[in-house]
């Protein structure tokens, strides 16, 4: 209940949202129980804090990941490094198709190994969908190509800067994995309600910085080989 009424005072700061808006947030005890289920009547049902149909407005992933700019993971809570090692950096999104009836993004993605010194490319494809009770599609069920993985990912919050993405099936019980991402065109702007909800809902004592101006720099070689990031 704390988090989403915070979550909504950042928007109603921000003029993003209504104080009606705010006044109608709820949550139950069951919510924080933060559990997936997924029917064949409804999109997957998360009980994240902040899962609230009256958010859904601030929640969506289809305007997010079909702009035509780039954009980047400027940090995330999670390190995919078994060695603890940071050697991911640079992460770029870029779509290269869309289909407006299916739902369905494509997206070229590059991150710098920055050990190799090496930029690596690979494809990933999302159906965007709606969680339930959401009629805004605020959610994407993403494949990367050449697997049969497939990912959730809940948009915590989005807006014309920047994005809070859950990674949720890098989450558990006592863990949830979060990402966030920027337009290039805001790399240098005042991010501070995207700042704020990344720390109030996935801050863990740990922030993985995967954006570093120097090192972003565009590079002439690539390596061709799926991975992940």
């Amino acid at each position: 209940m704390f988090s989403v009424l915070v979550l909504a005072l950042c928007l109603l700061i921000s003029g993003g949202i209504s104080e009606d808006d705010v006044e109608g947030t709820s949550t139950t005890n069951g919510e924080l129980e933060e559990t997936t289920l997924t029917t064949l009547l409804s999109g997957p049902v998360f009980n994240y804090s902040e899962t609230n149909p009256e958010l859904q407005n601030y929640q969506d992933a289809w305007k997010f990941v079909t702009s035509n700019e780039s954009f980047l993971m400027k940090y995330r809570n999670f390190n995919t490094n078994p060695t603890g090692e940071e050697t991911t950096n640079c992460v770029t999104a870029t779509m290269i198709e869309k289909n407006e009836t299916t739902h369905y993004v494509l997206h070229n993605v590059t991150f710098l190994n920055t050990t190799a010194n090496k930029t690596i490319p690979f494809t990933k494809s999302y159906y965007v969908i709606s969680s339930d009770c959401y009629t805004t599609r605020n959610v994407l069920n993403g494949t990367v190509a050449g697997t049969n993985m497939s990912e959730l990912y809940p948009f915590a919050f989005a807006d014309e800067n920047c994005a809070v993405i859950r990674k949720h099936n890098g989450s558990n019980e006592t863990f949830k994995a979060c990402e966030m991402w920027v337009y290039k065109s805001a790399l240098n702007k005042e991010l501070s309600c995207c700042d704020f909800v990344f720390d109030l809902l996935c801050s863990r004592g740990y922030k993985q910085i995967t954006y570093d101006r120097e090192l972003c720099q565009p590079k002439d070689t690539e390596v061709k080989v799926g991975a992940t990031v």
